[in-house]
């Protein structure tokens, strides 16, 4: 069965998952309202229970965005102009703390389905991932091109881009799990493509690159 066929089944899970995770939810802040009465080892097993709860109801939103994705699919390509997509970036790495400085000059409008603000949680997912392999911050630069609008998404104090090379993407990088996936999903649904980009002296970052779209075309 193809994956996208499964989206009705996750969504399923996910809702199925998500009022139990909200009840443990409940009785956590129960606790949490008489920490004090804890001792220091009980307290630090009720963080450790919380964080286990946000992790699961994170899951969950991440399934969300993957069934939301998979739908978005089957709208209209429609575009968006490099200003507000870098705008959108930006509020969304603020957001979600992400250590990318985004640098968008120029003007061009991208192809997309769904909405601004989807397109630039997926390509700020990828500059986290970026980061976190880094151990670092990251620059995310958008230069026109031929092929289309590339973002280069480069570690800040990594190894040099001489002679880079680009090899496939690898999905499946620690740390962000569905959220990664996701945005693959929502960049793969525009045309667009992801990148390893491999110098001399390792990984130097990736490339995303989207379809260009007319500037003076409705959106």
């Amino acid at each position: 069965m193809p994956m996208r066929a499964a989206a009705p089944l996750l969504s399923l899970l996910g809702h199925e998952l998500r009022a139990p995770a909200g009840v443990v939810g409940g009785y956590l802040a129960l606790l949490e309202q008489h920490a004090d009465r804890l001792t220091p080892q009980q307290r630090q097993a009720l963080a450790g229970a919380r964080r286990g709860q946000q992790a699961i109801v994170e899951a969950l939103d991440d399934l969300r965005r993957l069934t939301s994705a998979w739908k978005a699919d089957d709208e209209e390509l429609t575009s968006t102009s490099l200003a507000q997509l870098a705008d959108e970036m930006t509020r969304s790495a603020q957001a979600r703390a992400v250590a990318v400085t985004i640098e968008a000059p120029g003007a061009a409008a991208v192809c997309r389905r769904g909405n601004d603000a989807a397109l630039a949680e997926s390509l700020v997912t990828v500059a986290e991932a970026v980061a976190r392999e880094a151990g670092g911050a990251v620059t995310a630069r958008a230069a026109v091109e031929a092929e289309g609008l590339v973002w280069r998404l480069r570690f800040v104090d990594g190894p040099s881009a001489d002679g880079a090379t680009r090899v496939p993407f690898d999905l499946w990088r620690p740390g962000l799990g569905v959220r990664l996936f996701t945005a693959a999903v929502v960049i793969q649904s525009t045309g667009g493509r992801l990148d390893d980009i491999r110098g001399e002296g390792g990984r130097v970052g990736v490339d995303v690159t989207l379809p260009l779209a007319d500037l003076n075309a409705p959106r």
